[in-house]
């Protein structure tokens, strides 16, 4: 779903400061407001990471980014913030399926490389890891027990900074604009055509589509990505 920039902007930051406000006015929350905000908005800035290695030609997948990136980011939450009982649990289960992501991953990869002959798949491999892992690092102090004053600054902070790039240098309009809106005239050309040798295990987005964007849901900016607008966060 295509929205405007000043709408995607207030739903991401919106939420944020929302799920700060929440954890100031109900202190027993132990920050969790703010964690589910802050990891919806990691996990599609992974998506969107794997998606800018995909068009680079790199070969990624999407589940090896988010798994990682959650991983990381919970795991930062669970022993810096909220030790809790029911917080291991949900820490083991998450830790045990991103587990079986980075295991599939991983043998994709090494499938890759020994059917191309090729160390190449590797280093996008490499590239989604590491991606992943310093987003959730970076994404998982935000959620420690710091003063509530002191995230609110940095969101705010964020927003003033990504703005400014926005008018500085404005991010081209994205490209699957086209893709999603254009009307559909055939049978044949509303059918996504899939490529089943495409460089990562999962299914290829239909032909023209940037990266994986057309195989889910998810809001979309005139311009510009979420990952551009999180980062600064």
């Amino acid at each position: 779903m295509v929205v405007s920039n000043g709408l995607f902007d207030a739903l991401l930051f919106g939420l944020l400061l929302l799920g700060l406000g929440l954890d100031y006015a109900i202190p027993s929350l132990q920050g969790t407001a703010f964690l589910l905000a802050c990891g919806a908005a990691l996990y599609m800035a992974a998506q969107e990471w794997s998606d800018a290695l995909e068009r680079r030609g790199l070969w990624t997948q999407e589940s090896l980014a988010t798994a990682l990136a959650l991983s990381v980011g919970g795991f930062i939450y669970f022993r810096g913030r909220n030790g809790s009982d029911l917080s291991l649990l949900i820490m083991s289960i998450g830790l045990m399926m991103a587990s079986l992501m980075v295991a599939i991953a991983t043998l994709s990869a090494v499938g890759s490389v020994l059917k191309k002959l090729s160390p190449s798949p590797l280093l996008g491999y490499g590239a989604t890891a590491a991606g992943a892992v310093l987003m959730g690092a970076l994404a998982g102090s935000l959620t420690l027990n710091t003063p509530v004053i002191a995230k609110v600054v940095s969101v705010v902070l964020a927003f003033a900074i990504w703005k400014a790039r926005e008018t500085v240098s404005p991010p081209a309009q994205n490209p699957s604009l086209t893709n999603l809106s254009a009307p559909q005239t055939s049978e044949s050309s509303s059918k996504p055509q899939f490529d089943l040798g495409a460089s990562s295990s999962t299914l290829a987005a239909p032909v023209g589509a940037p990266g994986a964007i057309g195989q889910r849901w998810q809001l979309i900016p005139k311009r510009g990505t979420l990952l551009d607008r999180f980062l600064p966060v």
